[in-house]
């Protein structure tokens, strides 16, 4: 998240604010933002991406 909020002040500020995640905009606060704020990574690079779930 503080990753994030370096390159996209204001939309991290708003997502902390939607969420109703108290951030003062520091590193610290985002840092504590990202760990209470659940998050989903999406990767398209195509590596690991297959199910490997059997559907029978």
């Amino acid at each position: 998240m503080a990753g994030d909020a370096r390159r996209h002040p204001r939309a991290a500020r708003r997502l902390c604010g939607f969420v109703g995640v108290p951030a003062d905009g520091g590193e610290a606060s985002f840092r504590e933002a990202g760990q209470a704020i659940p998050f989903v990574r999406l990767d398209a690079s195509g590596e690991g991406g297959r199910d490997t779930h059997s559907r029978s």
